[in-house]
């Protein structure tokens, strides 16, 4: 679960462990996730910090998964990337 939890919140950009011991209650994707064993931020912590060189592996090999073996260049180039835009200033149109 503490494997996923990790994965799931670097995925949407959340890093902090307070922040995310602060999501597993009231995030539905991550109250999911844990379902009713809500750990504490110092458990996520020390999980990270314990299972640091395991996790960098697994985080790696997620990676190359979503990139379906086509290397990280390819994958950044993905047209689901979607298209760049520049912002129109206000009052303007296009």
């Amino acid at each position: 679960m503490m494997t996923c939890l990790l994965l799931y919140s670097y995925c949407v950009g959340v890093f902090s462990s307070r922040k995310i011991a602060r999501a597993c209650e009231r995030n539905l994707a991550f109250l999911a996730i844990v379902g009713t064993d809500r750990p504490d931020f110092r458990t996520i912590s020390l999980f990270r910090k314990d299972h640091l060189d395991a996790f960098a592996d697994v985080f790696v090999r997620v990676l190359r998964l979503g990139a379906g073996g086509r290397g990280w260049s390819a994958w950044a180039r993905s047209p689901s990337m979607g298209p760049r835009s520049r912002a129109t200033p206000r009052g303007t149109r296009r």
